[in-house]
């Protein structure tokens, strides 16, 4: 048996080690690829540069079958004319397939990496990748498309076989049958209202908001950039990757894209996003809950995120664990901006929160008008809440469009802040 000297295991850790980089590097090159007209829902070019590179390498071994049969191949006696004797090709060794699947491994988050080795029933995650990676098909809707998938979490049906059967038993009155729907309508998630809203009325969204050009936050924009540029000591022409939180239509997508970042538009209405797909082509769009973000972003691969008038949409008690897991995307000398409706506890809802109707689209609660969550935040809450959750902040202030716009309704807090450690 042959022992490795000192140096020959060094100089291997080293070579582990610098593979290990140039996989995340890859990885977050494949995030920051520009591209244009990206599909409505285009995860994480990470996770699809894995499927196509798999898809390359066996379209490379056919190409090289066919060189090889060309060399190797010789007529058989007893064999029908035109028919060829083919030997069989080496195949590479399992080991060497388990060495590129460790270096692909790199490129997939923790949760992912779990769920493979519990479908596959196996401790060995590069086995279980090879497993997920033959089971692709052309349409990538194959064993690791699905484990890679995220989409919005949906409202939860009514039992109708269970609800029939305890009727018949109880023998319940027409009556009680015509009640359960509304029921369920009252019980429907706060956030899915919301989500309800903006696919009813994205056409109109779309022409109040655009319409009205006070609303567009152009020296927030500026600021972001600037302290964008300056966190990380960069130059004015460096490309930054930018995620969008609540794209809406689009508006700031195509301004951030224009200046030539990269960007990705996160948004929870699917229709919203058909009309980002359109104002900016060239930005990256994603249909999901932003309370989801965390398990589809490599840690520390965003240079910036951009939250505009987004997550006050979302009920206070998730905010925290949102702003931890933007954190841990972001990397070190990353930007957040984010938005938010200014109100004190005891003058807005409960606990800050209030569901209605927004009368600027449609005026009465009935026949299932879908309604808005609103937040509402103090200064002092936000400062806590990015304490809590790793953030520094850089400037905090208020910002009063009522008078300047006819959409505006309520006083906003802004603020700028950064990830400052490792």
């Amino acid at each position: 048996m042959v022992v490795a000297s000192p140096e020959a295991e060094a100089e291997k850790r080293k070579q582990k080690a610098e593979r290990e980089r140039q996989s995340l590097d890859d990885a977050q090159k494949a995030l920051h690829s520009g591209g244009h007209g990206a599909g409505m829902n285009d995860l994480n070019l990470i996770y699809k540069k894995l499927i196509l590179d798999e898809r390359e390498k066996k379209r490379e071994a056919e190409k090289n079958l066919h060189e090889w049969r060309k060399k190797h191949v010789g007529k058989g006696k007893g064999l029908e004319e035109g028919e060829d004797h083919v030997p069989p090709m080496p195949t590479p060794s399992e080991q060497e397939e388990s060495a590129v699947n460790a270096e692909a491994l790199q490129m997939l988050p923790e949760h992912v990496v779990t769920a493979l080795k519990e479908k596959y029933d196996t401790d060995d995650a590069a086995q279980a990748l090879s497993l997920a990676l033959k089971e692709e098909s052309e349409d990538g809707k194959g064993a690791l498309a699905q484990l890679m998938e995220v989409s919005p979490s949906p409202v939860k049906a009514p039992p109708e076989e269970k609800k029939d059967e305890e009727q018949e038993e109880k023998s319940e009155p027409a009556v009680a049958e015509e009640e359960e729907p509304e029921k369920i309508e009252q019980e429907e998630p706060k956030e899915e209202q919301t989500k309800r809203f903006y696919n009813t009325y994205a056409n109109e969204v779309v022409d109040k908001v655009s319409s009205d050009t006070a609303l567009t936050p152009t020296t927030r924009r500026d600021a972001f950039i600037a302290h964008l540029l300056l966190q990380q000591h960069m130059n004015s022409s460096d490309v930054t990757t930018i995620i969008d939180l609540g794209c809406g239509f689009g508006r700031d997508a195509l301004h951030f894209s224009q200046l030539g970042h990269h960007v990705l538009g996160i948004d929870f209405s699917y229709e919203m996003l058909v009309h980002a797909s359109k104002t900016a082509p060239k930005a990256h769009l994603l249909n999901m809950d932003m309370r989801s973000v965390k398990n589809v972003l490599v840690d520390q691969s965003v240079d910036g995120i951009w939250a505009h008038a987004s997550l006050y949409h979302l009920p206070k008690k998730d905010a925290l664990e949102v702003l931890k897991g933007l954190y841990i995307a972001v990397k070190v000398g990353g930007v957040l901006y984010l938005s938010l409706k200014i109100g004190m506890e005891d003058q807005v809802g409960v606990n800050g929160e209030v569901v209605k109707v927004d009368e600027r689209y449609a005026q009465v609660d009935e026949n299932g008008t879908p309604c808005k969550l609103y937040s509402y935040y103090t200064i002092e809450e936000v400062k806590t809440l990015l304490a809590n959750s790793g953030w520094e902040v850089i400037e905090i202030g208020e910002d009063d469009r009522r008078g300047s716009s006819n959409y505006a309704t309520h006083l906003m807090l802004y603020v700028f802040a950064t990830r400052g450690k490792e």
